[in-house]
């Protein structure tokens, strides 16, 4: 009985994946920013009104396919790319601290000579 606990306890404390919805809004947000672009332009541009495009991205309310579809057409990416669990910060962050490093260590072909004495 006590490992059935522990395996519960363990699936309840795992960090939990977003939902493709979740995903969805998540990259619609981004996009936006990326076109400096707002909500309620895309709201307007869909025919709808803000608080129905709001409801959507606050995920109270499910997108459906033929939203996601359109609202890739207006963005101009693919459905696939709306889809994608992405993680920028870190790859930003990684990216900087290497140009850093590089920065410090100098470009390949400045280092010094080793004797073989």
């Amino acid at each position: 009985m006590r490992y059935i606990q522990t395996m519960t306890e363990a699936a309840t404390s795992a960090p939990r994946l977003a939902t493709a919805n979740e995903t969805v809004a998540s990259n619609i947000r981004a996009e936006l920013a990326r076109i400096d672009s707002r909500p309620a332009d895309l709201a307007r541009t869909l025919g709808e009104n803000e608080m129905w495009l709001s409801r959507r991205l606050s995920n109270k309310v499910m997108f459906s396919t033929n939203d996601v579809q359109e609202i890739a057409e207006i963005l101009g990416v693919s459905v696939g790319t709306l889809f994608e669990r992405r993680t920028p910060s870190v790859g930003g962050r990684l990216m900087r601290r290497h140009l850093y490093l590089m920065d410090v260590v100098g470009p390949a072909g400045i280092e010094p000579t080793t004797s073989t004495v």
